[in-house]
């Protein structure tokens, strides 16, 4: 009997599209969702006219950097998810 082998998928929705992103583990596709949260931090003060502080925990970075994009008139978001591979 094989195992059926699993992967996350990571979909970031944003203004210029969508991005998607296959890892081995759900850590791993977390930690991809942390850099781009990192990557695009300083793109929240133009989006919603104020500076808000990054959080260095990196939940808790992802957590706010989508629940501010959400008051932007551009909102983001993301979801991961796991799914079998196809042979």
């Amino acid at each position: 009997m094989t195992t059926e082998q699993k992967v996350f998928v990571l979909r970031i929705s944003h203004r210029h599209g969508t991005d998607v992103s296959v890892a081995a583990t759900e850590e791993a596709a977390e930690r991809e969702l942390y850099a781009y949260v990192t990557s695009n931090w300083s793109e929240l003060r133009e989006r919603i006219g104020r500076q808000v502080r990054q959080p260095k925990t990196p939940k808790i970075a992802i957590e706010r950097y989508f629940e501010v994009m959400n008051e932007s008139t551009d909102p983001e978001d993301y979801e991961i998810f796991e799914t079998p591979v196809l042979t």
